[in-house]
C-alpha cells in the first residue's frame, strides 16, 4: 500500500502543477475552459488527500460524493469538447479535441467501475484508481494544449512545471511498472529487499534501452515549447526523415509552423495553397503573390511592395520565399506567418527559417517528382 500512497501523492501533486500551469498560460480563448480544468485538479488532489487519511468505507463524501462530483466536471468537460469538436473546420483542431475526449472517456469509465459500482457491492481494494485514473486527462490535456497550440509555454517558470508534469508521469509509469513487476512476476511481497534490488536492476536495464525513444520524445516536446528558441538539429533531423516518406503537404506545413513557432505556414505549389491551417485567398491574389520579385539575385526571399503589403497585412503573412528546384528553377512558395509569443516581427526568425529552406524545397520537389 505504500507504492499506492505514493503514486496517489505523485498523481495529486501533478493535478495541481498541470491545473495551475494551464491557467497562467492559457491563451484568451481557452481561459475559461483551463479554469474548468483547474477546478478539476483541485477536485482530484482533495479527493486523494481524503483516501489517504479518511479511508474509504467510513465516509459516504469520499465513497460517493466526491466521485459524482468528479463526473459532473467531466461531463461538463465533455460537452464543450464535442461541440468544438462539431464546429472545428480544421483537422488539427479534430485531432486536438479527439486526444482530449478520449482522455476524458477513459478516465470517466475508470471512475464509475471503480468509484461507484465497485464500492456499491462492498470491492474498495482497487478505489484508488478512481482518482488516480486523473492520469488519463493529464496526459491527453497536454498532449493536446501542446502539440496543437492551445497553451502558449512561454515564460521560463511556466516551461519548467510544464516539464516537471512531463517527469511527473515518467516516474508513475516507473512505478507502476514496478508494481506489476513485484506482484505479477516474482510473487513476492512489496517490502521484501531482495526483490526491491532485482528489480531495481530489471528498471535499469529497461529505462537504457528506452533512452534512444526517451531523448526522441524529449526533443520532439522541447521542440514544440520551447517558443522562441529554435531547435534546428531535430527539425533537420524531421525534414531528412521526411525526404525518404510520401509527404502531406498540409501535414507538412502544419510540422513547420509547430516547430518554428509560427502562426502560420503555407506551401503555394501550382496555384493552390498547403496551409498549417485554412488561408482565406483567392486565385487572384496568390498570383499577385507570385509575381513579388526577390530581394536580390542570391536571396529566395521575395520582397513585399506597397500594393501587396495591404494584402499581406490582411491575411496576416510577414514574408514570402521562392521554392526552387536542384537547377534553381522556382516551383513554388512559401508563406510565413507571425512568429508565436512576440508582439512583433524581427528578422532573425526568417533568418532560422531560411537555414532549411533549401531543404524544404528539396523534399516538395521530390514529391513532386515521384507522382509526376
Amino acid at each position: 500500500m505504500q507504492l499506492v500512497y505514493i503514486l496517489m501523492a505523485i498523481v495529486a501533486i501533478l493535478s495541481l502543477i498541470s491545473g495551475f500551469t494551464t491557467l497562467m498560460g492559457a491563451t484568451s480563448g481557452y481561459r475559461c475552459k483551463a479554469l474548468v480544468y483547474f477546478t478539476f485538479s483541485i477536485i482530484v488532489c482533495v479527493w486523494m488527500v481524503c483516501e489517504a487519511f479518511i479511508g474509504i468505507r467510513d465516509s459516504v463524501l469520499l465513497t460517493y460524493i466526491l466521485p459524482i462530483i468528479y463526473l459532473c466536471l467531466l461531463a461538463v468537460y465533455a460537452g464543450w469538447i464535442l461541440y468544438e469538436l462539431k464546429h472545428a473546420s480544421r483537422k488539427r483542431n479534430r485531432s486536438a479535441y479527439g486526444m482530449l475526449l478520449s482522455g476524458v472517456i477513459i478516465s470517466a469509465t475508470l471512475t464509475a467501475i471503480f468509484g461507484l459500482v465497485l464500492p456499491s457491492f462492498n470491492i474498495y481494494i482497487p478505489h484508488w484508481l478512481a482518482s488516480a485514473s486523473f492520469i488519463f486527462v493529464i496526459v491527453a490535456h497536454f498532449y493536446a494544449v501542446l502539440r496543437y497550440r492551445l497553451l502558449i509555454i512561454d515564460l521560463i517558470w511556466l516551461r519548467i512545471l510544464a516539464y516537471s508534469v512531463l517527469i511527473g508521469l515518467a516516474a508513475i509509469l516507473y512505478m507502476v511498472i514496478f508494481f506489476l513487476v513485484l506482484t505479477k512476476l516474482f510473487k513476492f511481497p512489496a517490502d521484501s529487499s531482495s526483490t526491491i534490488m532485482i528489480l531495481n536492476f530489471i528498471m535499469i536495464l529497461i529505462v537504457l534501452m528506452l533512452i534512444p525513444v526517451i531523448n526522441e520524445t524529449m526533443a520532439y516536446l522541447r521542440s514544440l515549447t520551447m517558443v522562441g528558441q529554435v531547435d534546428l538539429a531535430y527539425i533537420v533531423k524531421r525534414l531528412n526523415r521526411m525526404a525518404t516518406q510520401n509527404v502531406n503537404l498540409n501535414e507538412f506545413a502544419s510540422f513547420l509552423a509547430d516547430h518554428l513557432h509560427f502562426k502560420y505556414i503555407g506551401l503555394a505549389i501550382n496555384g493552390r495553397v498547403y496551409g498549417s491551417s485554412s488561408l482565406s485567398i483567392t486565385a487572384d491574389e496568390l498570383a499577385e503573390i507570385s509575381v513579388l520579385e526577390p530581394k536580390d539575385n542570391n536571396s529566395a526571399w521575395q520582397k513585399i511592395d506597397e500594393q501587396s503589403k495591404e494584402l499581406f497585412e490582411r491575411l496576416e503573412l510577414t514574408a514570402v520565399a521562392e521554392l526552387r528546384n536542384a537547377k534553381g528553377r522556382p516551383f513554388g512558395q512559401i508563406l510565413v506567418g507571425k512568429p508565436l509569443g512576440k508582439e512583433k516581427f524581427e528578422h532573425r526568425d526568417l533568418v532560422q527559417l531560411e537555414m532549411i529552406v533549401n531543404l524544404v524545397a528539396s523534399i516538395i520537389d521530390s514529391k513532386r517528382r515521384l507522382e509526376a
